[in-house]
């Protein structure tokens, strides 16, 4: 994909707020992206992303099979790629709305392409016909890291229990002060009924008064009224290790073969 392309671009903020957890704003750069379509390829795209914040089930099956009527128009190589995710999405819709039929041929058609293009891409790697236009880059735009990550959110949605679970749900929390000063926060993100906390920190004026505690305890109870089952997260020796403990997590693995003797510690809990 073009990230020079405005569409594109859209997308691809709308997938990073996405990600963060401001479903809001990701919505309003969806539809964005969506008014300023020019051609059957930029609306296939927008409409892929709009689907996924709709308020009835009705609308989503209306946008995917949008998205899906674009890429048809098309017919091209660039939205060759697209099939597999615009298909399992079309599958997931009609399951919801109740047509488990053709939810079973869409996702059938997902499955074999997918199948097709990655036995394709195994024989080239396989005999060495490699892309000689194809450079790699030291430097990297946030609209194209946006983009990998994008990359990794749709694929995992074509594939194994992604079918059945939403992939990466962020689940972030901050704390403000009275002034509005963002003094601590939390970020983690819910996949395949389990939470993982990717982030926790507190202004060190704010330490030592239970926020940690009290943010960890809130991300628990939301992540157990979505269904999951067990929180898993990750410190080094230096930081939060007694702290986890503390709260009942379990050491499950180590890496030690960092520098200075610095360990980090791989902890679970059961919700």
């Amino acid at each position: 994909m073009d990230l020079n392309n405005p569409v594109i671009r859209l997308c691809a903020e709308g997938t990073r707020a996405e990600f963060e957890g401001r479903t809001d704003d990701a919505r309003a750069l969806y539809m964005q992206a969506w008014n300023a379509a020019r051609d059957d390829y930029d609306a296939c795209v927008a409409a892929h992303y709009v689907a996924r914040f709709q308020e009835s089930p009705q609308e989503t099956l209306r946008w995917n099979q949008e998205a899906l009527a674009r890429a048809d128009r098309v017919g091209d190589e660039r939205v060759r790629d697209f099939y597999p995710s615009l298909y399992v999405n079309m599958g997931r819709s009609l399951e919801t709305v109740g047509n488990l039929t053709e939810a079973q041929r869409y996702y059938d058609l997902a499955a074999g392409l997918g199948l097709i293009h990655q036995c394709e891409k195994a024989a080239k790697e396989n005999g060495m016909e490699f892309d000689k236009g194809i450079t790699m880059h030291t430097e990297c735009t946030d609209a194209e890291l946006d983009f990998i990550w994008n990359g990794i959110l749709d694929y995992n949605r074509t594939v194994g229990p992604m079918l059945k679970y939403p992939p990466y749900e962020p689940l972030n929390l901050i704390l403000k002060d009275a002034a509005g000063t963002v003094v601590g926060g939390l970020q983690s993100k819910i996949y395949l009924r389990c939470i993982y906390i990717n982030a926790l920190w507190i202004d060190e004026e704010h330490r030592k008064c239970g926020y940690g505690k009290r943010l960890m305890a809130e991300a628990e109870k939301r992540a157990k009224e979505q269904g999951c089952g067990w929180i898993h997260l990750d410190t080094f020796s230096f930081q939060a290790i007694d702290f986890y403990r503390r709260l009942g997590y379990e050491v499950f693995a180590t890496l030690d073969e960092y520098p200075d003797g610095v360990v980090r510690y791989f902890l679970k809990k059961r919700l």
